[in-house]
């Protein structure tokens, strides 16, 4: 817990979405998608709400969002936003106990961040069954999720950069941990088959899957130079493909939607 107190309180969560074009892809993404599937005057749980970026756009949208993160900073950027009082409650508060809140609560719940750093498979589960409790029969259930992929690149970027050899060799050792557990320091990468997986533990039926940030490193700087009107183009067509299993499968950061 202290780490992952350690890494926020040293991250700008809260221009992680907005900085660049490639940044938006996710927000822009998980946003199209929510207004999509969530039905109108929802009640909204946005239990790892980082600073915000979600439920404040969905409570301009008319729903009614209460809004938490298990990092105080992040509640404080949200308390202090001259739109707090679009939102219902806003808390700072663990996933995997959600006691606050009575079962059957809520039309949707959204999960965007804890799987990223629950290490083990059972606070992974915990984390799931809390979501599930507190939404209604037949609510809409939403999470994102980091893919082994994604952490395997990463990582591989850290070990081609660093200095000398043996730092190297220790940095390259650790690709072949990540495809075996998926864990890479305080992030879990999920494999491709893990979201199908939770489906079946937990009996949800899938809406859909979608691939919310394609591996688009290598065209970092085409994506960040294009003009908006360009840019604007490329999302028209991110948004009609990411859906297409192959697209899926070569995510950095995914997204899947069901229903209880």
């Amino acid at each position: 817990m202290k780490e992952l107190q350690n890494y926020y309180n040293n991250y700008d969560e809260e221009m992680r979405l907005k900085h660049d074009n490639l940044h938006q892809i996710e927000y822009l993404t998980t946003i199209h998608f929510l207004k999509k599937y969530i039905p109108p005057h929802s009640k909204i749980l946005d239990c790892c709400a980082g600073t915000g970026i979600y439920a404040f756009e969905l409570a301009r949208e008319g729903h009614t969002v209460s809004a938490g993160d298990i990092v105080e900073k992040h509640t404080e950027i949200m308390r202090e936003n001259p739109n707090a009082f679009l939102l219902n409650d806003i808390y700072c508060g663990d996933i995997t106990d959600m006691s606050r809140f009575s079962e059957n609560e809520f039309d949707v719940v959204l999960c965007f961040g804890a799987l990223y750093h629950l290490l083990t498979l059972k606070t992974r589960y915990n984390a799931i069954k809390e979501c599930l409790r507190v939404l209604k029969p037949n609510g809409i259930f939403a999470f994102s999720y980091v893919t082994r992929e994604a952490l395997y690149f990463a990582q591989l970027m850290t070990a081609v950069k660093s200095v000398d050899v043996s730092a190297k060799i220790e940095e390259y050792k650790k690709l072949d941990c990540i495809f075996s557990t998926g864990i890479s320091s305080i992030f879990y990468g999920m494999s491709i088959d893990e979201p199908d997986e939770i489906i079946k533990k937990f009996n949800l039926t899938k809406i859909t899957q979608v691939a919310a940030y394609p591996f688009l490193y290598k065209m970092y700087n085409e994506i960040n130079e294009m003009s908006s009107e360009d840019f604007a183009r490329y999302m028209k067509c991110h948004i009609i493909t990411c859906e297409n299993n192959e697209v899926v499968r070569n995510t950095m950061h995914g997204l899947s939607i069901y229903r209880k």
